[in-house]
C-alpha cells in the first residue's frame, strides 16, 4: 500500500489550483476564503465543489499529487487534532510537496483563535518530529477580524506569493496572463497556463451587479491585483482576456491606468487581435461634439456610441442628475455605428475619448462628476479606463435591455474618489 511518503512528487504547474484542507466546522469561513481567492485570481480545489462520487482518500490524494495543484492551504482549527484525514493524508502531502521546492506552496493558516504556540499540539503528525510552528512561516490574520477580513488577508498573501513564484519562472519577455469571468453567463472553468483567473460570476446577475458590489468588492479586488502585479512582477506586461462587460473593462483599465507603467493588453474577440494603447493609431472616423446644458448642473455626461446610438437609452434612464454639459462621441453621420476592425482604430477611438473628456472638464470646471455611458467592444472600454486618471470621479453604467427595446442604464462602479 502506498503511503503519503512513498508517492513520487510531480512537477508543479504554478498556474494551478490551491487545494483547501480544513474541518467542516470551518466550512462557512472556508467558503468566504475560497470566494476571495477566486475573485483575486487564484483557482481553488475544495471537496464540496470538486470531489465526485468516488473513494474519498484516493481522490484527495490524486488532487494533491496532481501537477495542476500549485498550492495547498491548511486551515488550522482546534478540531484538526481529531482529524485522521488531515493528519494522516492531507497535511503530510502538503508539507512534503512544499519541501520538494519545485514551486508548490504550502500555506498554513491559523483560525479558531489559535496562536503559534498551539500548532505543535494541533498538527501532531504521526511519525514526524517536525514542529511546524518553528519551521514554517504561518499566516496569522489580525486578531478580532471579521470573516471577510480574514478571507481577504489570507487571499492577498496567497496572491502575492503566487505572482512572485510565477515572475521568477517566466522569461523576462513573457507576459503575465490574466483571464476574467465577469458575467453571470460566462461560468469559469479551470484552465492551466493562466496566471490569474478572476472568477466574479456569482457577483453578477446576467451583466449587472449592484453598485455596492462594484465599489465594495470588485473595484478593491482589481486594485489589490494591480498592486500585487506591480510589486511582485516589476516590469512585466499583462495580457488579459475572457468575458467582461463594459463597466468591468473600464474598471480593469482604470486600475491599470497608464501612469502605473504596467503594460496592459486585451485579446479582443472574435478576431483574437491584441488591443493595447501601444498600437499605432489609425483613423477611427469618430468625432466629438460638446454641448452646454443646464447652467445649474454640476455633472458631465459622456455618451460613446460605437455599436448603436445610446442616447435614447440614456434619456429613458431615471434618476440621472441635470447635466452641465453633454459630450457625444461617435460616427459623424450620427448612426451610432463605428467599425473598429483593427487595434489601430480602437486606439484612435480610445485616445479621442480620453482627450475630449479632459477638454470638456477644462471647459466646464464646475462639473464635479463624470457619467460615462458606452456601447462598444470590451477592449475599447479597457483602453478608455486606462486614461481616466486626474479626471475626477467617473460614474460608469451598464446597459439593461428592458422590454421596451430601448433599454435603460444601470449604475455600476464609481472610478476614482467620489465627491463628498
Amino acid at each position: 500500500m502506498e503511503t503519503a511518503a512513498s508517492i513520487p512528487i510531480p512537477i508543479t504547474d504554478l498556474t494551478g489550483r490551491c487545494f483547501l484542507s480544513y474541518r467542516r466546522s470551518q466550512l462557512q469561513l472556508v467558503q468566504r476564503l475560497a470566494r476571495s481567492l477566486r475573485e483575486h485570481g487564484v483557482p481553488t480545489w475544495q471537496d464540496v465543489d470538486n470531489l465526485g462520487s468516488e473513494p474519498t482518500i484516493e481522490a484527495l490524494g490524486t488532487a494533491l499529487e496532481d501537477s495542476c495543484t500549485a498550492a495547498g492551504l491548511l486551515l488550522l482549527s482546534k478540531d484538526v487534532a481529531d482529524s485522521p484525514v488531515i493528519l494522516q493524508e492531507e497535511a503530510p502531502r502538503i508539507l512534503r510537496r512544499a519541501r520538494s521546492r519545485d514551486g508548490f506552496r504550502g500555506h498554513l493558516v491559523l483560525s479558531d483563535g489559535l496562536d503559534f504556540g498551539d500548532v505543535k499540539s494541533i498538527l501532531n503528525l504521526p511519525g514526524v518530529l517536525e514542529d511546524p510552528s518553528k519551521t514554517w512561516n504561518i499566516i496569522k490574520p489580525p486578531v478580532g477580524c471579521s470573516s471577510d477580513q480574514f478571507a481577504l488577508h489570507v487571499a492577498e498573501r496567497v496572491l502575492h506569493e503566487r505572482l512572485s513564484d510565477l515572475h521568477k519562472l517566466l522569461r523576462p519577455s513573457e507576459p503575465l496572463r490574466i483571464r476574467l469571468y465577469a458575467h453571470a453567463q460566462a461560468k469559469s472553468a479551470f484552465e492551466p497556463g493562466v496566471a490569474l483567473v478572476l472568477d466574479w460570476c456569482d457577483r453578477y446577475r446576467h451583466r449587472h451587479a449592484p453598485p455596492t458590489v462594484w465599489n465594495d468588492h470588485l473595484a478593491p479586488a482589481v486594485e489589490r491585483i494591480k498592486d500585487a502585479v506591480r510589486s511582485r512582477c516589476p516590469g512585466r506586461r499583462v495580457i488579459a482576456d475572457g468575458h467582461m462587460t463594459i463597466a468591468t473593462g473600464l474598471l480593469l483599465g482604470r486600475a491599470f491606468v497608464e501612469t502605473t507603467g504596467i503594460g496592459l493588453s486585451w485579446v479582443q474577440l472574435p478576431s483574437r487581435a491584441i488591443w493595447s494603447l501601444d498600437a499605432p493609431q489609425e483613423d477611427s472616423a469618430m468625432v466629438a461634439q460638446l454641448n452646454s446644458f443646464d447652467p445649474h448642473g454640476t455633472d458631465l455626461a459622456v455618451l460613446v456610441s460605437v455599436r448603436g446610438n445610446i442616447e435614447p437609452a440614456v434619456k429613458a434612464t431615471a434618476g440621472l442628475p441635470e447635466f452641465r454639459a453633454v459630450l457625444r462621441i461617435g460616427a459623424a453621420d450620427g448612426s451610432g455605428m463605428v467599425d473598429l476592425a483593427t487595434p489601430g482604430r480602437a486606439v484612435h477611438a480610445a485616445r479621442l475619448i480620453g482627450n475630449q473628456l479632459r477638454l470638456a472638464r477644462q471647459k466646464y470646471p464646475v462639473a464635479q462628476r463624470v457619467h460615462l455611458f458606452m456601447s462598444g467592444p470590451a477592449g475599447l472600454a479597457m483602453m478608455v479606463g486606462q486614461q481616466l486618471n486626474a479626471v475626477g470621479p467617473v460614474h460608469t453604467y451598464e446597459h439593461n435591455q428592458t422590454g421596451s427595446g430601448i433599454g435603460v442604464y444601470d449604475a455600476a462602479a464609481v472610478l476614482g474618489d467620489p465627491v463628498a
